[in-house]
């Protein structure tokens, strides 16, 4: 008989930030499932490796805004998804200032007015913003690499 649905824990966050080159070491958990625990992840940024016991490490070197997920079955079969992101800013002072600014060009129609937004949909629009402005800072280094 199947053990009862089991989450994924990990202290309730699904978002890390980073700087750019900055060691990652994080480790997992699942509850309410039948131990042990066997884990798999898809979409890990380059740099990241996951292991079998729930453990992701690694450099992400770079900046931009990943998202990845991660699986844990258990003992009697039964399996739990959850899905994570990275947000890995660029060296320097610059990148303190990167996702706030992604954040601000998500706009919102009346913010007088509550809206529920679907959570998948802002998450795609802040990564497609978070990426732009991202792109921009390269071209703007590459640029001052070539000058100098």
């Amino acid at each position: 008989m199947a053990s009862e649905r089991f989450i994924i824990v990990n202290n309730e966050q699904r978002s890390f930030t980073y700087q750019a080159g900055e060691k990652v070491n994080l480790a997992l958990q699942a509850v309410k499932g039948v131990s042990p625990y066997t884990w798999s992840f898809m979409n890990l940024p380059a740099g990241l490796v996951g292991t079998k016991d729930g453990k992701i490490s690694g450099v992400l070197n770079d900046a931009g805004y990943y998202s990845f997920s991660a699986s844990a079955n258990d003992a009697e079969g039964s399996s739990a998804d959850c899905y994570y992101t990275f947000n890995i800013q660029p060296q320097g002072t610059a990148g303190k200032y990167v996702s706030n600014l992604a954040s601000n060009l998500i706009e919102v129609p009346n913010r007088n007015i509550p809206v529920q937004y679907d959570i998948n949909q802002v998450e795609k629009q802040q990564l497609q913003a978070t990426n732009a402005v991202y792109s921009a800072i390269r071209v703007v280094n590459d640029a001052k690499s070539i000058s100098e």
